[in-house]
């Protein structure tokens, strides 16, 4: 990044390309388009940093949202189909030294989940956030680091400057708190096919682990990921409502019972 004086940096006028010019240019890649999503959210509504930071979390959340329904689409039918799979797989291990055995198991189970409708692809494309994640987090940090003009006084109530933590430590505590309840609803698309033990665990390692990680992070990666996970909770929440399912034509969300006999319909 190019060393720019405390003057001149409060010299440049908020505009397209603006952080840029302040140093910040990534090339390509998804902190480079990270960097055009909340320069032209905060260029164009013109709105505080913190503001900025939550309404671009947002847009990448609309943006994935119908990718995520066929995630959660896709979820709950692996998940129905588990009791008929789970067997097949567990007799596919068993018969890894024969060869033919395994390609008749495995065709199989690809069998029962094309009748199921189950295709593998939809449950990938949310994954598209992990990049959007990592580059808002590299660009936040940066951002904060610089700082960029506005970032110390861009927040609100106790988190007036965004280039420090949060001293009360409120935002990130709230952002793993949330991780725990989207954990429990079943992650993001609301049904998972992890053993019970496996998501006990998860719900106090990765709160656990996201809390670590940023607790001492600036308070505008903070923010970023507080947002983020108000949303997926949100989301969850909404997933596991038989309405908003039966209105986006999503599978319901198998029973706990679910019979071993029977497979979802495409």
């Amino acid at each position: 990044a190019t060393e720019i004086s405390t003057e001149s940096l409060l010299d440049i006028p908020a505009h397209i390309g603006y952080l840029k010019s302040l140093g910040l240019d990534y090339g390509w890649g998804p902190t480079a388009c990270m960097e055009w999503l909340l320069e032209h959210i905060h260029v164009y509504a013109g709105t505080p940093w913190w503001v900025s930071i939550s309404l671009a979390a947002v847009a990448i959340r609309v943006v994935l949202f119908k990718s995520f329904i066929n995630a959660a689409d896709n979820a709950a039918r692996m998940q129905a189909v588990k009791p008929i799979t789970d067997p097949l797989t567990k007799k596919m291990m068993a018969a890894r030294g024969d060869q033919v055995e395994v390609l008749q198991l495995r065709a199989e189970i690809q069998a029962i989940n094309k009748r199921a409708g189950i295709k593998i692809w939809r449950s990938m494309v949310p994954m598209v956030q992990i990049f959007t994640g990592y580059g808002t987090f590299v660009l936040l940090r940066a951002m904060a680091k610089l700082p960029v003009p506005g970032m110390d006084s861009g927040g609100a109530l106790w988190f007036h400057n965004l280039t420090i933590p949060d001293p009360y430590f409120i935002l990130p505590v709230t952002t793993a708190l949330a991780l725990h309840w989207v954990l429990r609803k079943g992650g993001e698309t609301a049904s998972t096919t992890a053993s019970p033990r496996a998501m006990k665990i998860m719900q106090v390692a990765l709160p656990t682990v996201t809390l670590a990680v940023t607790g001492f992070m600036p308070a505008a990666v903070q923010i970023s990921f507080l947002v983020s996970g108000i949303l997926s909770l949100i989301q969850a929440s909404l997933f596991r409502r038989p309405a908003f399912r039966s209105f986006f034509k999503m599978y319901p969300l198998p029973a706990s019972n679910v019979s071993s006999t029977s497979t979802p319909s495409p």
